[in-house]
Parts: structure tokens; C-alpha cells; sequence
């Protein structure tokens, strides 16, 4: 019995036309193509869940491992454990790093298809899992995602303004992770307190749970929403004070980290930009 196979034709019919020559022949491979890439390895929540991520990503955006990882071996393996973290909030960090857009997570909360359906317990969570990132952000020292997710926990506070007091009952509902290192400043507390004051002229304090031991922090915040208060009518003055947040001056930035002046200047003129093409927009 034949062969049902047949030699394959050359696709080089005219000699004058010689075929192309392969693309691996044109990009020449190195050993280096073949080598393993380093990993970081984070052990992670309770679970103990083990996730990894490129090394020099990592570096990147998290002064921490860069600085621990800065004396090792390409063929080392850099293990961080995070027993606290969940795994959750984890994840959603790893997410951002891979894609540059939390929305890209399945596991972080989104609106509901009907925005009159949002209720305070959507809310809450969301602000929780902003929050719960943006002290994974602080425990990392990566400032470039600790400033994405203030960015993000400003555009969700504007997004909750004259919802039946809903921004201030959301935040009202995270209080406990405003100080979560402690009753100390922060620029996560200063930004929730100018969210609550630029977004209402009649403040009431929100107390969303009876629980004594809660009283202190709550009561600690609700203090801080009214100097902040007061600041506001000066500001409002000055044309600030109201959503999108006041960033700052020229010479600092309110709500963002940075590590000099440059970057200043730099998270300034990109704000200026934004403004700007929302001026055109509308």
C-alpha cells in the first residue's frame, strides 16, 4: 500500500525570488533565552497560599524587595512570608503589577449593572479591599501602587456623592482601617476626612456599630472630620475643597507618596494634563 503522504513543495517557484530567510536565523538566540527568570515567592495569608512573581517586577515597585533582593544571585530565590495579609488583597496587588488595572482581578468587588442598586454593604466592601491595599501598598513601600489605589478610592468617593449620605456611612463602616497602624496621621485619613467635607455641608457623625472598643477611633476620626471642616472654608474660597479633591500645592502632594521633588512635579503636571483634556471633554 502507497503512502498517503507527499513530499511538501517548496514555496521558492521563481529562482529570482529566493525564499525568505527564517526569523530565527534573522534574531540570533542566546543562552540567556533558555535561562530561568528569577522569581520573588510570597507565602501568603493563613492558608499559606504560595504565589510568585518575576523578580525585577517586583523590584520595580516595591522599594522593600528591592532593597532585599539587591545583593542576591540571579539563581537565589527570594521568599517573603505575609501570614497577615489575606489572600485576597494579596492578589489583587500581584493583579495590578501583572496588568496595571485592578478590574483585570476577579476577586475585587465590582459595581453592580444597576448603579440605583448600589447598597452601603457593596460599598463597604469595596472601600475595605482599597483600604486593605493601599496598607499592603505602606507595608511594601510601593508608593506607585499606594498612589494608584488613592487614586482609585478618590474616583469611588466621587462616585458615592449625594447617595442618600452613602460616602459617609461607607467610610464610617472602615473607620477600624484608618488606623490600623494606630491612631496616627495619615494621608489615607486626611483624604477620607476632605471626601466627607467636600461632599456635604450638613456633617453628622456616623456611628455604624456599638462597639466600645471601636468608640475611641471612631470618635478620633469624626475629630479629625471637623478640623477639617474648618479648613474648608478657606479653601472653598481659593475654589478648592470640593471633588476632584485638592491635590496640594506646587511644592507638595496631598494624598500621593513620592520620593522627591521631581516626581512632585511630575504627578503635578499629569494632573494639570488631566484637567486640561476634561476642560475639552466637556
Amino acid at each position: 500500500m502507497s503512502s498517503t503522504s507527499t513530499p511538501t513543495e517548496s514555496s521558492c517557484t521563481t529562482v529570482s525570488e529566493p525564499c525568505a530567510e527564517p526569523s530565527a536565523k534573522k534574531a540570533k538566540l542566546t543562552t540567556s533565552d533558555f535561562e530561568m527568570p528569577s522569581i520573588v515567592v510570597f507565602v501568603v495569608g493563613n492558608q499559606k497560599k504560595v504565589l510568585q512573581m518575576p523578580r525585577r517586577i517586583a523590584r520595580e515597585s516595591s522599594d522593600l524587595i528591592d532593597a532585599e533582593c539587591k545583593d542576591l544571585s540571579d539563581t537565589a530565590v527570594y521568599i517573603k512570608l505575609y501570614p497577615n495579609i489575606p489572600v485576597e488583597i494579596f492578589t489583587l496587588f500581584l493583579v495590578w503589577l501583572s496588568t496595571g488595572d485592578l478590574n483585570n482581578a476577579e476577586e475585587f468587588a465590582s459595581h453592580p449593572a444597576n448603579p440605583s442598586a448600589v447598597d452601603l454593604e457593596d460599598t463597604s466592601k469595596k472601600l475595605n479591599q482599597l483600604a486593605q491595599c493601599y496598607h499592603l501598598a505602606e507595608i511594601l513601600i510601593a508608593r506607585p501602587f499606594q498612589n494608584y489605589i488613592t487614586d482609585q478610592i478618590c474616583k469611588y468617593l466621587e462616585s458615592l456623592v449625594d447617595k442618600d449620605d452613602l460616602l459617609e456611612k461607607t467610610i464610617a463602616r472602615n473607620v477600624p482601617l484608618v488606623y490600623v497602624d494606630g491612631q496616627k496621621e495619615s494621608k489615607l485619613k486626611c483624604l477620607l476626612e476632605d471626601a466627607i467635607v467636600a461632599s456635604t455641608t450638613n456633617l453628622t457623625r456616623c456611628m455604624p456599630i456599638d462597639n466600645p472598643e471601636l468608640e475611641p477611633m471612631v470618635l478620633a476620626f469624626w475629630n479629625g472630620v471637623a478640623i477639617s471642616a474648618i479648613r474648608r472654608n478657606k479653601e472653598l474660597e481659593d475654589g478648592r475643597m470640593r471633588f476632584p479633591l485638592n491635590w496640594g500645592e506646587e511644592r507638595r502632594c496631598k494624598y500621593h507618596e513620592h520620593k522627591n521633588d521631581d516626581e512632585i512635579m511630575d504627578c503635578r503636571e499629569r494632573r494639570l494634563e488631566k484637567q486640561g483634556r476634561m476642560c475639552i471633554d466637556q
